[in-house]
């Protein structure tokens, strides 16, 4: 039986775009029909995923899947790019709320 691709995010998608490009890489989107948890949990939280170029001709999710360390370094810092954005979104939205008068929604 063959499952459907889960959907990215768009919101959760523009984040890992922004992320990425942060580090001064161009952004490819990449669909994907790979049975991946996305698609199990897709239904209940937002989802989007990094992928990190491989090497062996893109072979995954098997023993001769590879990665450069300097491919993976990249990924590394764009996930912390990723969650210093969330952060800094947080505080500002947690700041406007703060601001706001009782009451107003």
């Amino acid at each position: 039986m063959r499952a459907n691709a889960a959907p990215s995010a768009p919101a959760w998608q523009q984040r890992w775009e922004s992320a990425v490009a942060t580090q001064g890489l161009p952004v490819h989107r990449m669909p994907s029909g790979a049975e991946h948890d996305a698609m199990k949990l897709h239904g209940v939280v937002p989802q989007a995923m990094l992928f990190v170029r491989g090497q062996n001709g893109g072979i995954s999710h098997s023993s001769l899947e590879s990665t450069t360390s300097d491919d993976m370094q990249l990924a590394v810092q764009a996930f912390s790019s990723l969650l210093e954005q969330l952060a800094l979104d947080h505080d500002t939205q947690q700041a406007a709320t703060e601001q706001r008068p009782r009451g107003a929604q």
